[in-house]
């Protein structure tokens, strides 16, 4: 494994700023109990909260602001769905001119 240098670390180190001094390098890892079970279970629980933490704020927004975010969803559909079906349109009014082109330069 490479060793901390002047202005340089390797993958498994991290350095603050860009400086690399040898107290500044410390290897990257997450404190464990030793036990990779228990780890695992507390990585779990601290994505649970994070996921319950989320529907709370969602549905705090749905609370506060879901009839804006609904007008505001319902726009960027709108939006979208003019935007696709003008290609579409495009597309195939692209068609029907080569179509056109190529009978007429058949005759």
């Amino acid at each position: 494994m490479e060793e901390c240098q002047t202005n340089q670390c390797n993958a498994q180190k991290s350095c603050p700023s860009g400086a690399c001094a040898p107290s500044s390098c410390q290897p990257k890892s997450c404190p464990g109990s030793g036990c990779e079970m228990t780890d695992e279970m507390m990585g779990l629980a601290d994505e649970a909260w994070s996921c319950l933490m989320k529907e709370k704020m969602k549905a705090c927004l749905e609370r506060t602001d879901g009839k804006h975010m609904d007008a505001i969803a319902q726009a960027a559909v709108d939006v979208s769905k003019a935007h696709w079906g003008g290609k579409m349109k495009m597309k195939a009014d692209m068609r029907e001119a080569m179509e056109k082109l190529r009978m007429a330069m058949s005759k």
